[in-house]
């Protein structure tokens, strides 16, 4: 693995914050390094796109050249994987929200390697979308998911011009009691690209969607941990980002970060976010870009970097 660079920048918090009684969050002034004080539990969360991770079968009969699928060998396939399982292993988080994987097959995968040589077992869920040659999303997570719930089908986003679309790729939410007995909520999800969506109003419709989902199920679990990430393709000022952060019930982890500082694409672009309650913010302790020696160059065999952030959270 090539030198790595990491961007940091600590938020040491409010005052302990305490939602009616519930639960709380600490206030000490230990590094994200070193483990959270009894009775916090420490907590971490990173987002990634893999970039491109297909198999060796060409589901689209299209494969390779110009085409959208490319054509991998049985060895170029191993060499990905390896590639994506060292890249989970280095951001070293307790949840893992990822992008742009192919199929189940990929995804079983990578859990497969995790588990092959690891003293905490890992577990996951993917949210397929069940087309030929699609990315799609999933969550990684240490310890167990409970519970698991998909948007997509269920919730068409009017357009202005009348039609409907569906969210890109799936909203993926995970019910999920990690390692060391933390019960918190994962959604992870991939907006579409400027490629495909140059105005901006699909995406726009996802960021509309996605808020009101998270917003009313914050709302509905107050004493609960909530995360929400992704590859969001879009910038943190584009009214698509700030929608997310509607009403003050989420904030963005990177929300107090010099803008050169979050880059997570080509050194041009902050299109990678975790988002999490506001009513939360003593919590966070850390968030850390993490991306190859050339700081910006991507990750492993990505194009992007991956945000990782960290919390110190009291049940």
């Amino acid at each position: 693995m090539r030198a790595l660079r990491f961007v940091h920048h600590l938020i040491w918090g409010l005052a302990g914050l305490s939602l009616a009684g519930i639960c709380a969050c600490s206030n000490d002034n230990n590094t994200p390094d070193t483990p959270a004080p009894n009775p916090a539990k420490r907590i971490s969360v990173a987002t990634w796109n893999v970039h491109n991770f297909f198999d060796t079968v060409c589901d689209s009969g299209a494969c390779g050249g110009d085409n959208y699928e490319p054509s991998v060998s049985q060895s170029a396939y191993f060499d990905k994987l390896n590639s994506v399982v060292s890249g989970i292993r280095f951001i070293n988080a307790d949840v893992m929200l990822l992008q742009e994987i192919e199929n189940q097959t990929c995804f079983d995968d990578i859990i497969k390697e995790l588990n092959s040589n690891s003293k905490q077992e890992v577990s996951g869920v993917f949210g397929e979308q069940g087309k030929a040659a699609s990315m799609d999303v999933g969550i990684i997570v240490r310890g167990q998911i409970k519970g698991v719930q998909k948007y997509r089908d269920d919730h068409p986003i009017a357009q202005p011009d009348g039609t409907t679309k569906l969210l890109a790729r799936e909203l993926l939410q995970a019910d999920i009691v990690l390692h060391n007995g933390v019960e918190l909520t994962a959604f992870t999800t991939h907006f579409v690209s400027k490629a495909t969506d140059a105005v901006g109003d699909r995406r726009q419709g996802e960021a509309d969607l996605t808020q009101k989902i998270l917003a009313e199920y914050v709302q509905a679990h107050p004493e609960r941990l909530v995360v929400f990430g992704g590859d969001l393709n879009d910038f943190p000022d584009s009214p698509q980002i700030q929608a997310l952060s509607r009403d003050g019930i989420l904030t963005s982890v990177t929300k107090n970060m010099p803008a050169n500082e979050i880059l997570t694409w080509r050194n041009a672009s902050a299109l990678d976010h975790i988002f999490y309650p506001s009513a939360y913010e003593s919590c966070l302790k850390d968030t850390r870009i993490i991306c190859d020696e050339k700081r910006y160059d991507g990750f492993n065999t990505s194009d992007h970097c991956s945000v990782k952030a960290v919390f110190d959270w009291i049940p």
